[in-house]
């Protein structure tokens, strides 16, 4: 035996009697944990009431026919317990589309077409297309509102924007803004001031999925009117169990569905 070999054949004789005491029963010292030694007892610990839960992918159990009444299936709990999450605005991150917007005289005449409409963005990096198509007289048509979502503090804010006008001392008595895409991309959150700041109220305001409109308080001149809105925020919304399937998880133990990976953003 070569003299490296003798050394570590007497190093292996050392460590294990280091690891038995005099009275031959296992040193825990040079354990980890103490509580992880050979010989420890774990008491079986119940958990709503059991000590051994069965756990099965039961949207796959349950449709079984001959087998989702056995007394297994019925009494396991849920591997996989579907939490209802609802988005919405999923498709327009930080992007709106204003198709036409319609500034009414007190005898609901048009004047949007014969004026001037200038946008200014809430946002230094927020790009406006196609603005000319806001007031051409189409609502096929549209502007498209859009910010930097590259930023996730930012990614799921709203976009803000105003929108200012000229062509005379011409007064509006009431405004109609088409917007949105049908599935997504809404505005929302319009409210109107003149040139110093003022807030202007409305009244007989109805919002509805791609159209806002209202009555000003008071005429106010065309040149003097201020129009604030941004844009719907992307949002996720986590609801509560059906009430049948929550008082069924009350009673046992149960693992999550995987939410979404956007939620954690």
């Amino acid at each position: 035996m070569s003299g490296q070999k003798k050394i570590l054949f007497l190093f292996s004789l050392l460590l294990i009697a280091a690891c038995f005491a005099s009275d031959g029963k296992f040193s825990a010292k040079l354990t980890a944990s103490p509580q992880s030694a050979a010989g420890v007892y774990w008491k079986a610990q119940k958990i709503c009431g059991k000590e051994f839960h069965l756990a099965l992918q039961k949207e796959k159990w349950l449709p079984l026919k001959g087998v989702s009444d056995e007394k297994f299936v019925r009494e396991a709990t849920y591997m996989y317990a579907p939490v209802p999450v609802i988005k919405s605005n999923k498709d327009s991150l930080r992007t709106g589309i204003l198709k036409e917007i319609e500034l009414l005289s007190a005898e609901g005449k048009n004047m949007a077409p014969a004026v001037i409409c200038t946008f200014t963005p809430g946002e230094k990096s927020t790009v406006f297309l196609y603005g000319q198509n806001i007031n051409d007289g189409k609502v096929s048509t549209f502007a498209v509102i859009s910010g930097d979502h590259r930023d996730n503090k930012r990614r799921y804010r709203s976009v803000k924007g105003q929108l200012t006008f000229s062509g005379g001392p011409q007064p509006v008595t009431a405004v109609r803004i088409h917007h949105g895409s049908g599935t997504g991309c809404q505005l929302q959150k319009f409210a109107f001031f003149d040139r110093s700041g003022r807030k202007i109220p409305f009244r007989n305001a109805k919002a509805q999925r791609d159209l806002f409109s209202a009555e000003l308080a008071r005429p106010v001149m065309l040149d003097d009117l201020k129009i604030t809105f941004s844009t719907a925020p992307y949002r996720i919304s986590i609801k509560d169990f059906p009430p049948e399937l929550s008082r069924i998880l009350q009673k046992v133990p149960f693992h999550k569905q995987q939410l979404p990976r956007d939620i954690l953003l």
